[in-house]
This record gives C-alpha cells, structure tokens and sequence, in this order.
C-alpha cells in the first residue's frame, strides 16, 4: 500500500471516528431533553400517595395496641384512607387483621399526617404491622 492510500485510509477512520462520537453525543442530549419533559410533565400530573408509619406496638390489658401515621406524599388531597392491621403470634403467623378508616370526613392535604390506632384481643398477639389498603384522591 503507498504512503497516499495509507494516508486517506487513516483520515477516514480519523474522520469517521468523530462523526460517530458527535453523533452519539448529540443523541445523548436529546435523551436528557426528553427525560426533562417528561419529569415537568410528571409533575403537573396528579399523583396520590401515601406511606404508613408504625409507631406503636403495645399490650394494654387484655388487648394489644397497634399505631401509626399516615402520611400523605402525594400531590393531591386524600379523601379517603384505610390501613390494614396485621396482628401475628409468636411464630410470626398472622393471626388476625382488621381494617381501620383513618380519613373518611376531612380530606388529608398533600404533606399532612393524621395518627391510627387498631385492637386486637387476642391474648397470643406478639408482634403488630400496619401497611395501606386502600386510598383515593
């Protein structure tokens, strides 16, 4: 091969070389871009949510206690919430669970928290949880 040809073959794999790196570095920003709107447009959208914290295990009498908080982490108003008690034995097997309403009347605003409480009589309760069943906005 000559010293041209090995000089116009090095320049086209110089040149290709860094068209196919400004390409893929512009196809990079637009991905960024997209990401951008679609996040401002997450944002706009409503999003109910919410988190359930234990605060409370505990024997009172001849009934255990469990309770907690929710709290509202979404965007929008909570208009309704209920949160499920899980009661479990020494074995850790769930051993009762009920329902308690937490917001029903006065709708629950995006940040606020509002406290629960749930009972069990059973006398072989060892260990308490709490998690969310159901909410709407």
């Amino acid at each position: 091969m000559s010293d041209k040809h090995l000089l116009v073959t090095i320049i086209a794999v110089v040149v290709t070389f860094f068209g196919v790196f400004f390409l893929m570095l512009d196809k990079k920003d637009d991905k960024v871009l997209v990401d951008a709107l679609t996040d401002t447009e997450k944002a706009d959208k409503p999003q109910p949510g919410l988190r359930v914290v234990m605060t409370g295990c505990s024997r009172v009498q001849e009934r255990t206690e469990v309770s907690g908080k929710v709290v509202n982490t979404g965007n929008v108003d909570l208009k309704f919430v209920t949160v499920q008690s899980i009661f479990k034995d020494e074995h850790n097997r769930v051993i009762e669970k009920g329902v308690i309403s937490v917001v029903r009347d006065k709708p629950l605003a995006p940040g606020e928290s509002i406290t629960f409480r749930g009972r069990s009589t059973r006398s072989n309760v060892h260990k308490c949880n709490a998690e969310p069943l159901d909410w709407w906005s």
